[in-house]
């Protein structure tokens, strides 16, 4: 089943393109509409902001012999035809100027105002130099030091800031405050939040979710948001540099989690603690309580790592066992 996304203006139906259903919980904007109520698109604008200046750092590949292409794929084949040395082939720059990426963003917040034919408010959220993850892990986002940036990045940013009032909070990623502001604006049963992002990490955060390279608008429970987490701490977050456990990537990790639908958190969390402890090597000379003492502590650091916070100031903990007592103890 496919259907299109989008307003009645053909070109923004056209920047959008075909959405096809691939989400289990996918929603028809027109359903979300008919409920009457405002919509708050929560923009991830880091990932806005690469794309956008992304596609005008005017990428090319010199060839041996003078020639360029766009794409490394020709330029390997160019040589093999010509019978130059491929291992000579040289990456460059010619970026254009800074408007070409602002007029990108523009672009494609039209797209996001185009899914739905009712008005909608846009907040954009971007990411400061510090975040308190670094305290967490000294490696945090590390392995990204030495890769290159777009040209534009800067500009693009700032002009987020200048033109789209996009929201920088230090110590706080995009992420978080996404997810702070998702949270509280979903008490507001008079209001529905839109996170817009490509990161899978949001998945964490219920509620209604738009990724636009996929043109599909879904919805994301309690559960589900707590079981994606859970998930996580088995495979860690490579983009990131969160280290998981070894081999054991999102296959595993639904394998091993298959029992659970998200709604016992301690049962997840014991699960996840179990996997750590018997995939862990064990330092000689350590003690059964100092082994058991170091895994809780690195699961702990992972999951701090990955949890995108609901409020300010929050910090992830282990979840404790629900008995009468303890509910009685939260009252």
């Amino acid at each position: 089943m496919k259907f299109i996304v989008g307003s009645k203006d053909p070109k923004v139906k056209e920047l959008i393109g075909t959405a096809v259903l691939h989400h289990q919980n996918q929603v028809n904007p027109a359903d979300l509409e008919a409920k009457g109520k405002p919509l708050v698109l929560l923009i991830d604008s880091d990932i806005v902001a690469y794309r956008c200046s992304a596609t005008t750092d005017g990428r090319v590949y010199l060839l041996p012999d003078g020639s360029t292409t766009a794409y490394k794929k020709d330029a390997i084949a160019r040589c093999e035809a010509r019978g130059l040395d491929k291992e000579a082939i040289k990456q460059d720059f010619k970026p254009e100027p800074p408007e070409s990426a602002n007029l990108n963003v523009r672009k494609l917040l039209r797209t996001f105002k185009g899914i739905f034919s009712t008005p909608v408010k846009m907040e954009h959220y971007l990411t400061p130099k510090v975040v308190f993850r670094n305290d967490l892990e000294s490696g945090y986002k590390q392995n990204r030091k030495n890769m290159r940036r777009p040209a534009n990045l800067g500009s693009t940013k700032l002009y987020l800031q200048q033109e789209h009032g996009a929201t920088v909070v230090e110590g706080y990623e995009a992420d978080d405050l996404i997810g702070i502001r998702a949270v509280s604006l979903m008490k507001d049963d008079d209001i529905i939040p839109i996170i817009v992002t490509l990161d899978k990490d949001l998945d964490t955060i219920p509620g209604y979710h738009y990724n636009w390279t996929k043109g599909c608008l879904y919805y994301i429970t309690d559960n589900e948001a707590r079981l994606c987490l859970y998930k996580q701490m088995l495979t860690g977050d490579k983009v990131d540099n969160i280290p998981g456990l070894n081999k054991v990537g999102p296959k595993t990790a639904d394998r091993i989690m298959k029992e659970f639908d998200g709604s016992d958190e301690y049962a997840m969390y014991n699960t996840v603690l179990a996997e750590y402890l018997n995939r862990t090597e064990r330092i000689e000379g350590e003690t059964e309580e100092e082994f058991i003492s170091r895994v809780i502590k690195r699961l702990s650091t992972t999951a701090r790592l990955l949890y995108i916070l609901h409020e300010p100031g929050e910090v992830w903990v282990p979840p404790v066992q629900v008995t009468p007592e303890t509910e009685e103890a939260k009252q």
